[in-house]
């Protein structure tokens, strides 16, 4: 997954689907619906790389919402028992800049607006 300015193409839009104990997975929009976020390798590690993977209803597609206030979250990673958070790597504000896990520090890279789609 990379980071890139908003221009409201299906590849930039995700469906939030609760699957339990507080967890939900990020479905892709483009193509049929199959295909999830996910830490890759199922690593628990930092800078493991954050994907698009067919669902397999693995621990490493699941994530906690946890709001920072006005539509802003905080993506908790299930296979990091929640310490870890996928974030754009090194901080960085260049298009396609990698998007990655790493222990939650509290810095804006790791901070994330959910807007309604149509």
């Amino acid at each position: 997954v990379q980071q890139h300015p908003g221009n409201g193409e299906k590849a930039q839009k995700f469906k939030v689907v609760y699957v339990g104990d507080g967890y939900y997975k990020l479905v892709s929009q483009v193509g049929t619906g199959k295909k999830v976020l996910d830490v890759s390798k199922k690593s628990s590690k930092n800078g493991a790389n954050i994907a698009i993977y067919k669902d397999n209803s693995g621990d490493n597609q699941k994530f906690q919402l946890i709001s920072l206030g006005n539509s802003r979250y905080t993506i908790a990673t299930k296979v990091s028992k929640g310490k870890s958070v996928v974030e754009v790597k090194n901080a960085s504000t260049a298009k396609k800049a990698n998007v990655q896990q790493l222990e939650y520090n509290g810095h804006k890279c790791q901070q994330w607006k959910f807007e309604l789609a149509e």
